[in-house]
């Protein structure tokens, strides 16, 4: 009767309220579980609450007997997997932990043997780079989200943010229902530095930063300017850059070019699976991947003050002048999917071209002179800059000191120009 506003992010009403709802599992005073429980018997347990505020919360669970009649009981039905016969030997045997800090999924971490076309979110899988250098992928199931953000959003971060308006509106009109219809892995964090030399190491590439002899340069307040000399080996940070930072100065040309290598390297390999491709993630895999099932400001709330001890960026009061190692705030800075650093420290590529109009639900080529999608905001960004939906297009050959990426493993996308692509939003 609440109608919209009744409804939750799955489009589910009185989810709170109302009348109180049978599950299928035996109760557990101990606490909830994971997998149908039924080692127990006799009540059975009851969630939503009813009739008294305290009850009604996400968390709130109850009992009654299987039996009985309650005026504020009810239920809905679930069609999915058929869990009933499970037994006690096949079900939960303990109760489910707290949620890790940081995450809205949190799940245990669990290392696989082989990429797969069908990733399970905690799953990880380890590519081996050479020379004893590693790079983590999280597994990312497909799944559906808003792209984009609200006007009252974008009116925030006008006013509070402190954006101009220009640079909030191709963020698009409004948020638009997405499904991200394959899945696919992600890098934990954003390339880092000892991952980068190992790609020059065994290639000899040579960054378009380093044959224009120089880089733009982030300046806090006022456009990046050109500074000469630096590039990925020395961003001009004022500090030696160790393994464990994150590449920067590395344009779109040469995060391709990284890919290209990753994904000869894998096929030679045989780790790849059938019609996958090493590549940047789309623009949509980017938000849908950030915000991890959230539909908020931040990936973890509209709090920009819970962003301290969560992410490298200008308005945190973190105590990194410039960029930070990767992953360096632990738990507490990895979002549901286990994904590090996906708001500020360096903004990230994306593999689609740059539509001032709006962010696209499938990969977009625009025309060959493009510019090209960053994503994530950076330590130079202010909260407005670091917000989920917050987008940036750039020349493809810049060479960008608050500029990196981190890899996607997903279904190969046609090359750009192809009339395969879409080329509407």
């Amino acid at each position: 009767s609440y109608g919209e506003r009744g409804r939750n992010r799955f489009g589910l009403a009185d989810m709170l309220g109302n009348v109180r709802e049978w599950c299928l599992d035996y109760w557990d005073e101990q606490g909830a579980h994971e997998s149908l429980w039924t080692v127990s018997k006799g009540t059975r347990v009851a969630r939503n609450g009813g009739h008294m505020i305290a009850d009604c919360r996400c968390a709130s669970r109850s009992c009654h007997p299987a039996s009985t009649p309650v005026f504020y009981m009810g239920f809905r039905v679930l069609m999915g997997v058929d869990v009933s016969s499970a037994r006690s030997s096949a079900a939960s045997t303990a109760p489910a932990s707290a949620p890790a800090e940081g995450g809205i999924l949190a799940p245990p971490e669990t290392r696989v043997a082989a990429l797969t076309t069908t990733p399970k979110v905690g799953e990880v899988f380890t590519l081996p780079l050479g020379g004893n250098v590693t790079m983590d992928l999280m597994g990312i199931p497909p799944g559906e989200f808003l792209l984009g953000s609200t006007r009252e959003e974008q009116a925030w971060a006008v006013a509070d943010g402190r954006r101009k308006e220009t640079e909030i509106k191709p963020e698009g009109e409004a948020p638009r229902k997405t499904a991200i219809k394959q899945g696919f892995w992600l890098g934990r964090t954003e390339v880092t530095v000892g991952q980068w030399k190992q790609f020059v190491t065994e290639t000899g590439y040579v960054t378009d930063g380093e044959k224009a002899g120089e880089s733009l340069m982030p300046q806090r307040g006022r456009p990046p300017e050109a500074k000469k000399g630096t590039s990925w080996r020395d961003p001009g940070f004022g500090f030696e850059m160790q393994d464990n930072h994150p590449v920067s100065c590395v344009s779109w040309n040469d995060a391709m070019a990284f890919c290209g290598w990753l994904e000869a390297r894998e096929r030679k390999a045989g780790r790849l699976p059938p019609n996958c491709a090493v590549r940047l993630p789309t623009e949509a895999e980017w938000e849908y991947a950030c915000r991890a099932g959230t539909q908020t400001m931040f990936w973890w709330g509209d709090s920009n003050d819970d962003g301290k001890g969560r992410l490298n960026w200008d308005s945190a009061g973190e105590s990194y002048k410039w960029v930070s190692p990767v992953d360096c705030f632990g738990q507490k800075g990895r979002n549901g999917f286990g994904l590090a650093d996906m708001l500020g420290n360096l903004a990230e590529w994306c593999m689609d071209a740059y539509d001032g109009m709006g962010a696209h639900e499938e990969y977009w080529t625009g025309d060959s002179n493009a510019r090209v999608v960053a994503r994530g905001g950076s330590f130079s960004e202010n909260t407005a800059g670091c917000r989920c939906a917050f987008r940036r297009g750039n020349e493809p050959s810049q060479s960008v000191g608050n500029r990196g990426f981190r890899i996607a493993v997903g279904v190969a996308l046609p090359v750009a120009g192809s009339p395969a692509a879409t080329t509407a939003r």
